[in-house]
């Protein structure tokens, strides 16, 4: 028997060759990457072995081809780890919960880059790097001060990670140098200023709120404390420079976290940072590297860890305008960290004996945020959408040909003749003033369902199933409203469903599979206000009303066309508070 354990077992284990490429015979040969094959032909050569993958990102494993019996697919269980006393997480630097009293987490550990000003504004000239020296100085002042009651603080670092590319790494290393040699630390002037500042307005404040309870001493003045800035400057400073950089590169000074000196550094790095290495006695965080993928910007995040002693003087400097386009990095982290919350709730229907398996029910990834992904696309080719929610959707693949546009058109008719249906003049004044009459009525949630799960599309997969998902899965509203402007212009002939005449609007039909759009900017606005959007004007006879989804509907004729049946065009909205960018991937 033999137990192959697999650390980090997300990264290089996962198999990245396209199966379409295998399929096609244009992959050169090999059916797996290197390393994916070489543990497949271990298990091989092993028939009594048992595989156990270990990561702290389980995306791009979840993903792997469950109908490969020979891959990585994690079948038997896939298991979130508790976590243990004593460490920093998620839910400690971020405000899951919302403090009755004292400081929230973000007040209390998060320092934003660039710095907001007392009147809001930004000051983009401020990108904090001498602060955050200035912090990890103090900081290790206060270690030194606590050693004489709470222990030894063997290691004391500051991490600074801004690029992946080594020479962006060098120039960072010679600029914080730089500003090392020119602060002054040990002598009267505006680094002392700065660090008295800094003790009496954010990290007494912090200790008052997080450390005093818990016993951590604090010094009763910043006089009581100057000795022990000599101390920690002294261990900074000893035997090397008080910054290092670390990465691959020829040239790369890795810290001995293991030696008997112990480590007081700056670290400056990237890639070698952002996975599977601890970063012992990290207190002060300079982040400002962007990525795409979930997984790598949870892995740069070192400063999740076991903080004993010290965790009220933890700090994290972090951009919120990263990378082109800008990408508020605070937010990002903000989301993955709650959809990895969610990733590790619903892991909880794997536990206990004679349980689900992954092979019964394949886990689900949660991505919330709309600039990022899951994992890196290469692990990503045999995903698929179970569910995405919205706010608003038109699809605009409507059926064109003769046999669905007549089914559709039947579907609607059908739909309609039940419905209740009244007349109003709505007025909007965005983007620009509008008046407009518009059909309406009132619809249950199952009867909506019913009819959008009823309608036939002209391309193979339909567009809103992972919406259709959505709205059964999560019921995110109690109940819709049926909106029909009537457009006061055009030639188009109506479509009359019993006693109602529903004008028609005229569009293009942008592709042989597609119109370009349905909707119109003014309706689309009195929709959101209808359903409490925010930050809109508009009159109506109805008032805006909560939990409630909206199908704005366009009987549409296509200009020139000979059609009889119209194409039923519609758009769903929903309110902006259900209505989040969320996506579930499985496979």
């Amino acid at each position: 028997p033999t137990l192959l354990i697999d650390d980090e077992s997300d990264q290089a284990s996962v198999n990245t060759v396209n199966p379409k490429k295998i399929i096609a015979k244009k992959d050169g040969g090999g059916s797996r990457s290197r390393i994916n094959e070489h543990i497949v032909e271990i298990l091989k050569l092993l028939p009594r072995a048992q595989y156990i993958g270990y990561t702290a990102t389980p995306f791009a494993n979840v993903f792997v081809n469950p109908n490969d019996p020979e891959d990585l697919y994690p079948k038997d269980f896939l298991l979130s780890l508790p976590r243990p006393p004593g460490y920093m997480g998620a839910r400690e630097f971020l405000d899951f919960e919302v403090p009755r009293t004292g400081l929230t987490n973000t007040d209390a550990y998060i320092r934003e880059i660039p710095k907001k000003a007392e009147n809001g504004k930004t000051d983009t000239s401020d990108d904090r790097l001498v602060e955050a020296i200035d912090a990890f100085v103090l900081t290790g002042a206060l270690k030194k001060f606590r050693e004489k009651k709470q222990g030894e603080f063997k290691h004391h670092t500051m991490l600074v990670h801004h690029s992946v590319r080594t020479a962006d790494q060098k120039l960072l290393v010679r600029r914080v140098r730089k500003l090392w040699n020119a602060a002054g630390y040990s002598s009267p002037g505006p680094a002392a200023q700065r660090l008295q500042g800094l003790f009496e307005n954010d990290f007494r404040k912090v200790w008052l709120d997080r450390g005093k309870s818990v016993g951590f001493r604090f010094p009763k003045t910043y006089a009581e404390l100057r000795p022990y800035l000599g101390e920690a400057l002294d261990e900074i400073g000893r035997e090397s420079s008080p910054v290092l950089m670390v990465n691959s590169a020829e040239g790369g000074q890795a810290p001995d976290f293991d030696g008997p000196q112990g480590v007081w550094k700056i670290i400056v790095g990237g890639a070698k940072l952002s996975r599977g290495y601890t970063i012992e006695g990290l207190t002060i965080s300079y982040f400002r590297r962007a990525s795409k993928m979930q997984d790598t910007l949870m892995q740069m995040g070192r400063w999740f860890g076991y903080r004993s002693g010290h965790s009220d003087l933890v700090r994290l400097y972090i951009g919120r305008a990263e990378g082109r386009p800008p990408l508020d990095l605070l937010e990002a982290f903000d989301r993955m960290c709650r959809d990895e919350e969610d990733f590790r709730d619903q892991l909880k229907m794997y536990e206990g004996k004679g349980g689900l398996t992954p092979r019964d029910v394949p886990a689900l990834v949660f991505n919330s945020h709309p600039r990022l992904r899951p994992t890196s696309r290469n692990k990503m080719f045999n995903h698929k959408v179970v569910w995405a929610a919205f706010d608003y959707r038109e699809p605009t693949s409507q059926s064109a040909t003769k046999k669905g546009r007549t089914h559709n058109a039947n579907l609607f008719e059908k739909f309609i003749s039940t419905l209740e249906i009244r007349e109003m003049e709505v007025s909007t004044s965005s983007p620009k003033p509008a008046t407009f009459k518009t059909k309406w009525a009132d619809v249950s949630q199952v009867k909506m369902v019913s009819l959008l799960t009823a309608v036939e599309w002209d391309v193979p997969e339909n567009p809103i199933e992972a919406a259709l998902n959505f709205l059964r899965e999560k019921k995110p509203v109690d109940k819709w409203l049926f909106l029909a402007p009537q457009i006061g212009r055009g030639n188009a002939l109506p479509w009359n469903v019993k006693k109602h005449k529903f004008k028609c609007v005229e569009r293009k039909v942008a592709s042989s599979t597609r119109f370009g759009v349905f909707s119109s900017p003014e309706h689309l606005n009195f929709a959101k206000w209808l359903i409490g959007w925010p930050d809109l004007q508009c009159h109506s006879p109805l008032e805006p009303c909560e939990r409630t989804g909206i199908l704005l509907f366009y009987p549409t004729r296509e200009r020139d066309s000979k059609q009889e049946a119209p194409v039923m065009g519609f758009g769903i909205v929903l309110p902006r508070t259900v209505g989040e960018k969320r996506i579930a991937f499985s496979v």
